[in-house]
């Protein structure tokens, strides 16, 4: 059975809390702070889905996570034609810096395609 906000409460305190650790520490120097944080938050998470499974609890279940593979491909996707129009936008520009952007833009669109056919080619072959 999907259950619903009381036990999405717990992770919705360890994230926030680690947010705000990581917040605080980032700029201040702290990394190691942050870091730690992280760390922690994920293995808090990773504990609390697991208690929650062995009691027979299912946060998500095959819809969810359908429902989740189409925004995030749609959410890539809208990202990536918004950097391809800015790239164009930046190629009109002739200063270092709208030249500097169109170079990081552009290694980013490349390394979205390139790992986009690295993650097709793997699923391809184990599904």
């Amino acid at each position: 059975m999907v259950d619903g906000m009381k036990e999405r409460l717990p992770l919705l305190a360890i994230v926030a809390i680690a947010g705000a650790i990581m917040g605080w520490s980032l700029p201040s120097g702290n990394v190691e702070v942050a870091l730690t944080a992280f760390a922690l938050a994920w293995l808090g998470v990773h504990y609390y889905m697991e208690r929650l499974r062995k009691r027979g609890i299912i946060l998500e279940d095959e819809r969810i996570l359908r429902i989740s593979e189409i925004s995030s491909r749609k959410t890539i996707q809208v990202i990536a034609v918004s950097m391809a129009i800015a790239v164009i936008v930046l190629s009109r520009f002739k200063t270092p810096k709208a030249e500097g952007a169109m170079i990081a833009l552009d290694l980013a669109l490349l390394a979205m395609i390139i790992l986009q056919m690295a993650f097709y080619a793997y699923y391809s072959r184990r599904m």
